[in-house]
């Protein structure tokens, strides 16, 4: 054991310490609150204070800096005592050599990070209660009662910190389901009350097919021959009188029945004369046993198909009943609008069609707009100019707001 000891002496023997005063490369002394559970991942840096200072002052006051991923540590030298030295001993193992350098003591601070970004909060939560605590003291009967009041309005937000996960995970799952824009947008677009369209037509002949207005089996089943064959105007109104045409349509038969050389214009026109009546129906005639009687003797497919296109069927309070909802009553005008596009060269007088349905001008024009019509300037026969509704193409819909 003896032999063991002299060698660590002598192999180990010391040269005799010397005093070092360069200070450019001294180790520092630090004390830190909390040593750092992986010391070797904190980096400090070194900078120095006081520019305006003379070279000697401005090397002896430095500032500490190092920081985790969760902590910060500053510290500096600025309340050193002077009467008070530490040095600080380097040893040297290739040479043996010791040396020591005189340093500072810099006392560390800790700092959380998260609680830096909350600083200015916590101040102004400060100022409130101070200022809170003043009102109580000095301030009105008033103004004491609304300090009350905001107290108690006050959420506490520490509760929350549970169910922080459980909420946002609610939210997240809600928000997957909500529909994009552009879902939104062709929702909206197959939600109007118009026929089926044809949104890449080149003419306004290609907008809208008269077929889905009236099927090729209605317009078979529409009697005309009566109406056709018939001498004078006023065996034409005797005809039509169940059906009640409107001036608009009325106009449109007389001026057919100059020339007889269409038929299937003739039909059509009978046609929106039923719509045009349908419109004005109330609850008692949609319920009726006869509707294609109510109608001025239509055929009983097309009171089918007005029925089966323009009402909905429910249940009031153990009644079975049929109604047209607002949303069905401006499908049908969507509908008679349509086809009177396309008997008038897809040019109306809007107003017109809104005095014999019976509604506001404002209403017709909305339903012209949704059908992709613009107003323009139409001269008549007499050179006036007057305002129509015209479907033109490319199609452009009015954009529906949320």
């Amino acid at each position: 054991m003896s032999t063991k000891k002299r060698k660590v002496v002598e192999g180990g023997s010391i040269k005799p310490a010397t005093f070092d005063n360069d200070t450019n490369d001294t180790p520092l002394l630090v004390t830190l609150p909390d040593f750092p559970t992986k010391p070797h991942s904190v980096k400090f840096q070194t900078f120095v204070r006081g520019e305006n200072e003379s070279g000697a002052v401005r090397k002896k006051r430095r500032i500490v800096v190092g920081q985790t991923s969760k902590l910060e540590y500053v510290g500096d030298n600025a309340g050193n005592k002077r009467y008070c030295r530490y040095v600080i001993g380097v040893f040297d193992k290739n040479t043996k050599q010791l040396t020591l350098r005189e340093s500072d003591a810099f006392r560390m601070a800790t700092t959380v990070k998260t609680l830096k970004r909350h600083e200015s909060k916590h101040i102004a939560e400060k100022n409130m209660l101070a200022r809170n605590a003043l009102g109580e003291a000095f301030g009105t009967k008033k103004r004491r009662q609304a300090i009350r009041a905001l107290e108690k309005n006050v959420v506490d937000v520490r509760g929350m910190a549970e169910v922080e996960d459980v909420i946002k995970g609610a939210i997240d799952e809600k928000a997957a389901t909500l529909p994009s824009r552009e879902e939104i947008r062709q929702e909206a677009q197959l939600d109007r009350c118009i026929p089926p369209y044809n949104l890449q037509a080149q003419s306004p002949a290609d907008v809208y097919n008269v077929e889905d207005i009236i099927t090729p089996a209605e317009l078979q089943a529409i009697p005309f021959k009566q109406i056709w064959r018939a001498r004078s105007a006023s065996d034409v109104k005797e005809l039509l009188e169940p059906i009640s045409p409107t001036s608009w349509v009325w106009d449109k038969i007389h001026v057919c029945l100059q020339v007889k050389d269409d038929s299937v214009r003739m039909r059509r026109l009978i046609y929106l004369a039923y719509l045009m009546k349908f419109h004005g129906f109330k609850d008692k005639d949609l319920n009726s046993q006869a509707v294609g009687k109510r109608l001025g003797g239509a055929p009983q497919i097309v009171a089918e198909r007005l029925m089966n296109e323009f009402t909905e069927f429910q249940e009031d309070e153990g009644r079975r009943r049929y109604r047209m909802s607002p949303k069905l009553q401006d499908k049908l005008r969507a509908y008679i609008l349509t086809l009177c596009l396309i008997l008038n060269d897809f040019k109306v007088d809007a107003s017109q069609i809104a005095r014999d349905l019976g509604i506001a001008v404002n209403k017709m024009n909305d339903i012209a707009k949704e059908l992709g019509c613009k107003h323009q300037q139409v001269k008549n026969a007499e050179g006036k100019s007057t305002k129509r509704m015209a479907l033109t193409v490319p199609l452009v819909f009015p954009q529906r707001t949320r």
